[in-house]
């Protein structure tokens, strides 16, 4: 994604009015209209906010990222970098790479043949691996004119084939892998410190011995040295030592010592984590408890300034950090409107370089790397079981809850023995509302405001001092920014649109999609803090569409959370009213009545027809003319010339004549004579 900031020189569509940047005095910006040269003069903070609500827009007019043409739909945007091919992901990735390791803010400052080197010594860390050719200067300076055309958007590296890829590596046979995996822990792991030469050498002999009872084409391949540093690879590197040094050794050679990382400007180092609330939070409505709240904060190291947080009853997950990275990129104007007592400004806002975490789950989902690598975001991890490497979001979460949460009624004082005698659920009183109001207050009033040791300074003096000198970059679109970091899914498009949480939604664009493609599952990109609309994949046209709920004024600024406790609520309403009782008895009354009407008017089943009995010529006449045979139930008439000839033998004529009676069906009528 690329990246602007209000400067001069940027141009900027502001309601639909293309507009170029002239000049920016203290927090007054001048600009004027490309086509009239009208010129008008903004406050910053008014073009932040036209930005944040989607009305101001800055221009790519060179990115080659595979951006919607002007004939797209109104609200059609590029795909994002996850919708590309795993394979070539991967490629423009490993070229961003180089570019941030060498050119950060697009500028390079070295001769051609110290790039050599240093591409040559950037291979190994990049590539993987310990030898490795490095790209040539003739491609990095290839990759650098686009990138830097593109303003620096990590989309216009990838490479216009997009089903070019490399075939997947072959997986090692099962057996091989215990084998393997077995040796390291139990031979490898041991407080006799065996070399990885001893280890490939009780591989190859448990091998061989599997190898004797296999046939020579099933047999195990032959383990390499590089095979094993690759499974060696797999384990973290305080494991490794602990299994084989002690803990205590472990501990000291990960432990870095000094007075940590130093950082030059603004969001060039961004901490999060998680922590839940050391407060009970009670329903508004009926007062009833509803436990602890988790709060997810983004933190800058540079000025200590909390830049976004997001506070929810769910436990830590992607979705909270993809909200929390949201709040933290887009400008906090709303404060003012959700909270107008607050005095102060939050004036932190952004694209961030770096984001350090820990190892759990939800920082290593794929919706965590694809938004870092779309917003050109580094997400580095802390080595396991060492929170001290992110000791500034650590030190905040406990100044947070004992600066502040335990002087709330309805704290727990997180441990029991501090608690004592303190009746936690009997002084919960506190709404979410309400202490979202109170966090925002303390952090931008009071922590923002307060002198901070570690900077010597207050974190909002600090901030706006870092950015008067490197001012925050933002995305083009904040619309484009929402979805980019909300929910992902496939769902089906039909005559009645896409159905999203029990939502519809449909717009032109989506029935031209259908008029062209038919019933087809695409890919849905929805912003949680707002319902109002959703944004489909064209595959096609490689763009995303905009499609609008059909309710849009049930919908607009609705979060999912809400929605969902809205359906959950209605339900209950329905439970207690009549007409649930009455639709059940009216079910049973129904099936009653049918089941009567059933066995009423019900005939009873026809007995099966016997196969017709026909009789020859001579049959015929024989009974024509036979005594026996002249009876009004058979209703046979007498032939006008009977065959004389047939009653030569009276005998045979009788012997007919039971054979047919006796044959004759109960039912006369089914007599076909």
């Amino acid at each position: 994604m690329s990246r602007y900031s209000i400067k001069v020189g940027e141009a900027v569509v502001i309601d639909g009015v293309r507009n170029e940047i002239v000049s920016t005095e203290g927090r007054k910006t001048r600009t004027r209209a490309v086509e009239s040269g009208e010129q008008r003069e903004w406050l910053t903070s008014e073009l932040l906010r036209l930005y944040e609500k989607g009305q101001l827009k800055f221009a790519d007019l060179f990115s080659q990222a595979a951006e919607p043409d002007p004939g797209m739909p109104p609200g059609a945007m590029g795909r994002a970098l996850q919708d590309f091919p795993e394979a070539v992901r991967i490629k423009a990735v490993r070229k961003w790479k180089y570019l941030k390791a060498i050119c950060p803010e697009g500028r390079i400052v070295m001769s051609r043949a110290n790039l050599a080197a240093l591409l040559k010594n950037l291979a190994p860390e990049i590539e993987g691996r310990p030898s490795t050719q490095p790209p040539s200067t003739r491609s990095f300076y290839r990759w650098y004119r686009t990138w830097v055309k593109a303003r620096m958007d990590v989309r216009a590296l990838v490479d216009r084939w997009d089903l070019r890829g490399r075939k997947p590596d072959m997986a090692y046979p099962l057996q091989l892998v215990t084998i393997i995996t077995e040796g390291i822990e139990t031979f490898y792991f041991s407080d006799q410190r065996q070399t990885k030469a001893a280890l490939l050498d009780w591989i190859h002999h448990e091998t061989n011995l599997v190898n004797r009872t296999l046939p020579p084409e099933d047999g195990l391949p032959k383990v390499s040295m590089r095979t094993v540093n690759k499974f060696l690879g797999q384990y973290d590197r305080y494991h490794i030592l602990k299994a084989r040094y002690g803990e205590r050794y472990a501990r000291q050679s990960v432990q870095t010592f000094g007075s940590g990382p130093k950082t030059e400007r603004p969001l060039q180092r961004v901490e999060v984590d998680h922590t839940p609330l050391d407060v009970l939070v009670v329903d508004e409505r009926t007062q009833l408890i509803l436990g602890r709240p988790w709060i997810t904060v983004m933190i800058d190291h540079y000025s200590r300034m909390v830049i976004g947080m997001h506070i929810t009853f769910r436990k830590p997950s992607a979705d909270s950090v993809l909200r929390c990275l949201k709040n933290a990129i887009a400008p906090k104007t709303y404060v003012k409107e959700r909270f107008p007592e607050i005095e102060g400004e939050w004036l932190c806002y952004g694209l961030i370089e770096e984001l350090w975490c820990d190892n759990g789950l939800e920082f290593h989902g794929k919706d965590i790397e694809a938004a870092a690598q779309e917003l050109g975001i580094h997400v580095m991890y802390c080595p396991s079981r060492q929170p001290h490497y992110k000791g500034t979001i650590e030190r905040f979460n406990r100044t947070l809850n004992e600066g502040l949460l335990h002087r709330l009624p309805g704290t727990t004082f997180a441990r029991y023995d501090k608690r004592l005698e303190y009746k936690t659920d009997e002084r919960a009183v506190l709404p979410l509302s309400v202490l979202e109001e109170i966090v925002h207050r303390w952090v931008i009033d009071v922590y923002g405001c307060e002198f901070h040791r570690g900077i010597q300074t207050a974190p909002t003096e600090k901030w706006t001092e870092g950015v008067g000198k490197a001012p925050p970059k933002l995305p083009p679109d904040i619309h484009a920014l929402k979805v980019y970091l909300g929910q992902t899914d496939r769902r089906t498009l039909n005559r009645n649109g896409i159905q999203v949480h029990d939502l519809r939604y449909d717009s032109d664009a989506l029935q031209d999609m259908r008029h062209r493609h038919g019933d087809i599952e695409v890919t849905v990109r929805l912003n949680p803090d707002d319902l109002e609309r959703i944004y489909v994949l064209d595959e096609h046209r490689k763009v995303y569409v905009m499609a609008q709920c059909i309710v849009p004024g049930y919908a607009a600024g609705l979060t999912v959370e809400q929605h969902a406790l809205i359906r959950k609520k209605a339900k209950k309403d329905y439970a207690r009213l009549p007409y649930a009782d009455r639709l059940l008895a009216a079910k049973a009354a129904i099936q009653k009545q049918v089941a009567t009407l059933l066995a009423q008017f019900q005939r009873p089943a026809a007995a099966p027809a016997k196969k017709s009995t026909k009789l020859d010529r001579h049959a015929r006449e024989v009974l024509q003319t036979h005594p026996r045979a002249m009876s009004p139930e058979l209703d046979i008439k007498p032939s006008a010339e009977p065959s004389m000839d047939l009653f030569h033998d009276d005998d045979w004529a009788d012997d007919v004549l039971e054979l047919i009676v006796e044959q004759r069906p109960a039912d006369q009528s089914q007599l076909n004579v």
